[in-house]
């Protein structure tokens, strides 16, 4: 697993959860407008399945009390969100959006078994508060078959002094 430099900031964390999550077995995309045009091609047909993330709001302050890592610098609280797009399921007596709530399940079990003090490239010391919700994407049923299930929670970020 190949992660950033761990500074703490807005785009290493991002960067290092969207490789955590590509670990689970989805393409992942930092920018939501290339992965629309990525996900669905008229010669190639639906590349799913695909994870957009977006980090929002970022918070930062100063510990003050009980120092939380040795480094000098601050902690973050990092709101991200990611959408994973999948293919409907056909199966009969199946849930249309199975595949996309089974990979969303996956990368949230993945998050959450993290062991973080192992990942010294990484500035994510937790990710928590984690919840999954299904969210209808635009067209997505009609005309391209598409299933979204969004995830929504928080990092707790080491910002590491430069």
């Amino acid at each position: 697993m190949s992660h950033p430099v761990a500074s703490g900031r807005i785009n290493d964390a991002k960067k290092c959860l969207m490789n955590l999550i590509g670990d689970c077995g989805a393409t992942v995309f930092g920018d939501w407008r290339p992965a629309m045009e990525n996900i669905y091609g008229p010669v190639s047909g639906l590349k799913l399945p695909a994870v957009t993330v977006r980090i929002s709001p970022a918070r930062i302050w100063q510990v003050h009390y009980a120092r939380l890592i040795p480094e000098a610098g601050d902690m973050g609280v990092y709101a991200f969100t990611a959408h994973v797009f999948h293919k409907g399921c056909t199966t009969e007596g199946e849930e249309k959006y199975k595949y996309a709530q089974d990979l969303a399940d996956k990368i949230m079990t993945y998050l959450l078994k993290q062991r973080w003090e192992a990942l010294t490239e990484c500035s994510i010391a937790d990710v928590y508060d984690l919840q999954a919700r299904e969210s209808e994407p635009r067209k997505g049923s009609k005309s391209q078959r598409i299933c979204r299930v969004i995830i929504e929670g928080f990092m707790l970020i080491k910002r590491v002094d430069a």
